[in-house]
């Protein structure tokens, strides 16, 4: 500020206003350049501090994404941050399938519903796929837009602006990145495209460390269930017990209206339940009569043991949980934390059912199979002391709806089965 009618009250509302510097006329020239080389200074800090901000923002979010390892998980969060950073109010993550050439949408938001003809795109063909077939960003304005066709479908869309990235790695798009502004405020600037190309980047690498992930994971459940298959040689159950498991709590899930994610991890934990007798001894699991104490505690380890098979792997808690917890007993009595009721997670308890079922419904060394009225006979004796009660109504039920031949069909199970609903 330069002024030849200044007093300290008004140097102090112009600094409090803003200004770096008050000069009161007549200043000498080595006066004005030190307020200059001053303002200039302060202004450069500012920018610099503004910038080093938003590295440390780009910084947090690169640390949080790669943390991510589940693509499930991963994608949508890239989308999270895209729209929030970049203020779009629409927005979709495609990945390009190498078999069919397509992008196809992995995640979105902002969407009531997305079409199935809009789940997919061919190279080339719209905005996502003109993008991933140059692999340089667009920015469209709505009526602004050069090309009349892509403006038409803007504004058919409801779309004010809208800004697609590629996502590169090793020089090659494996998919895009589209943001849109449906509500009138300020279109995208080429400001908010390096954001969203920078994003893009970062997102990218996030990916390909995820898919990294997922595939040696992969190969480790490969090996797990090769393991498995051997263990279920030797041991009492016949084989496939463990993958029976597995689908009869899934069926059960279902049927309780448990989310597909937690179905899925209690699926997997049933699975790789047994995963804890790997090592021991063939006496143990093929022992005809009843187990002493020592060969009984050796036995009731397997759960603990199981998880810490399972932990390197870094498996969601859940399923670990599942296989810690599936012989915990409903009134407490069960193994190996004495868990009670609710104590005991609804996957556990689900995975009990499930492979009590399977249990008494294969044919086992000593024994022939169960039959169905048996075994309804033993899970309704057993409800409220060793099962929930709400699980095994539920499986019942099941069965009846679906029908025991159809049940067992689908699990390809020859039963003794000498009643049918």
């Amino acid at each position: 500020i330069m002024t030849g009618h200044g007093t300290i009250q008004t140097a102090i509302e112009a600094l409090k206003q803003g200004a770096l510097g008050f000069l009161l006329k007549p200043f000498t020239e080595e006066e004005l350049l030190k307020a200059i080389e001053y303002a200039s200074g302060m202004n450069e800090m500012v920018r610099e501090n503004l910038r080093m901000k938003s590295l440390m923002g780009l910084f947090e979010i690169n640390q949080s994404l790669m943390k991510e390892v589940r693509l499930d998980t991963l994608l949508p969060k890239i989308l999270e941050v895209a729209q929030r950073e970049t203020k779009a109010d629409r927005g979709s993550l495609m990945l390009l399938e190498k078999e069919t050439r397509e992008l196809v949408v992995k995640a979105h938001s902002g969407f009531d519903a997305i079409f199935p003809e809009k789940m997919r795109k061919k190279l080339g063909e719209w905005v996502s796929g003109k993008v991933a077939l140059t692999g340089e960003p667009i920015i469209l304005m709505g009526k602004e837009t050069a090309d009349p066709d892509l403006a038409q479908h803007l504004q058919n869309q409801e779309i004010q602006s809208s800004l697609t990235v590629p996502l590169m790695a090793n020089k090659q798009v494996i998919g895009v990145l589209n943001l849109a502004k449906t509500k009138e405020s300020p279109p995208f600037t080429e400001s908010d495209m390096e954001l969203a190309s920078i994003l893009g980047g970062i997102s990218t690498a996030a990916i390909g460390n995820a898919t990294l992930y997922d595939r040696i994971n992969k190969n480790y459940l490969k090996t797990i269930e090769a393991f498995l298959s051997a263990m279920e040689v030797r041991d009492v159950y016949t084989p496939g017990h463990s993958t029976r498991v597995s689908m009869i709590s899934k069926m059960l899930a279902e049927e309780m209206k448990i989310p597909s994610k937690q179905a899925e991890d209690i699926a997997l934990a049933g699975l790789l339940h047994d995963i804890g007798k790997i090592g021991m001894q063939d006496r143990l699991l093929q022992k005809d009569g009843k187990l002493d104490d020592q060969e009984t505690e050796m036995m009731q380890g397997h759960p603990a043991n199981g998880v810490k098979i399972l932990q390197p792997i870094e498996l969601p808690e859940a399923v670990l949980d599942f296989v810690h917890s599936h012989h915990e007993w409903w009134n407490g009595t069960g193994y190996p934390r004495k868990l009670k009721e609710n104590q005991i997670s609804l996957g556990a308890r689900v995975l009990a059912v499930a492979d009590t079922v399977d249990a008494m419904m294969s044919s086992r060394v000593t024994r022939k199979a169960y039959t169905y009225e048996t075994l309804c006979e033993e899970l309704k004796r057993f409800s409220g002391t060793q099962f929930d009660p709400t699980v095994i109504s539920v499986f019942l039920a099941m069965v009846e709806k679906m029908g025991l031949e159809p049940f067992l069909k689908r699990l390809k199970l020859e039963a003794n089965i000498a009643v049918t609903l």
